[in-house]
């Protein structure tokens, strides 16, 4: 029922939802869905969590929400995070090379330590974008038409 809820924004307690990967069936009416939006809804919202030494490299994280939450150590290298959104996070030594953060969020979050080669920020959500830097590797990182009016950029290389 999570489901139904997230895509149409109604309460659906007492209709059975069916699925394969290119649709779902509500009610006797198709919606056409994107398969990863219905196969990754295991708990889509973390609030004030943290996560150390986890890797990520190579993972697929899609439609997640990071609230609040602190990622110590961990490795985000390749990973595709597509359509998440991460508000008034901190990022410690972490690595994001060349991970691609397809339509997903930054908002008011925190970069210290961090390896960040090659990442295209301008593919991220323009809505509250704002993100900060200290001693962090930009090297091959893009900010293409992203207003940053407010960011920190401190010994970064």
């Amino acid at each position: 029922m999570q489901i139904a809820r997230l895509f149409f924004g109604l309460n659906f307690d007492r209709i059975n939802v069916n699925f394969n990967k290119k649709n779902a069936l509500i009610s006797g009416y198709t919606f056409l869905v994107k398969y990863h939006y219905l196969c990754k809804m295991k708990e889509t919202i973390h609030n004030e969590k943290t996560f150390n030494s986890k890797n990520f490299s190579e993972k697929k994280i899609t439609g997640k929400e990071f609230d609040k939450c602190t990622f110590t150590n961990c490795d985000f290298s390749s990973s595709t995070i597509t359509q998440s959104d991460f508000i008034d996070c901190l990022f410690d030594n972490c690595n994001f090379s060349m991970a691609n953060l397809n339509h997903s969020g930054l908002k008011n979050c925190d970069f210290i330590n961090s390896k960040m080669i090659g990442v295209d920020f301008s593919i991220c959500n323009d809505f509250l974008f704002s993100v900060n830097f200290k001693n962090c590797q930009l090297d091959y990182s893009t900010f293409f038409q992203k207003k940053m009016k407010k960011t920190n950029l401190k010994n970064k290389s």
